[in-house]
């Protein structure tokens, strides 16, 4: 498993059971992108609690990409052999116009 995309509630708040599981991915060095169920929502992680714990374990925000965007934004830092760190950062810069 090279990395995980998550998808939560609301403004991306992951339930806190799952904060430990973060722990140990973020030692790993294995990236997980979170993002809404909602349709037109928008995984900020920035609102609430849980969030905001959630990216002080490394977890990434993807705001408003589309699954199928971050998806193939994922593989293509795979494929091109970004290590985490670029990776953490790289998802929320915009490469190719994939950020609304």
């Amino acid at each position: 498993m090279k990395g995980i995309i998550w998808r939560s509630y609301g403004v991306g708040d992951p339930n806190q059971e799952y904060l430990e599981i973060f722990d140990i991915l973020k030692e790993r060095k294995i990236p997980i992108v979170m993002t809404t169920q909602i349709k037109t929502g928008s995984a900020s992680m920035n609102v609430n609690e849980p969030g905001i714990l959630a990216r002080q374990r490394g977890v990434i925000p993807a705001y408003r990409m589309s699954l199928p965007i971050m998806w193939c934004k994922m593989a293509y830092l795979f494929e091109k052999g970004y290590k985490y760190e670029d990776i953490l950062e790289l998802m929320n810069k915009n490469l190719k116009g994939e950020l609304v």
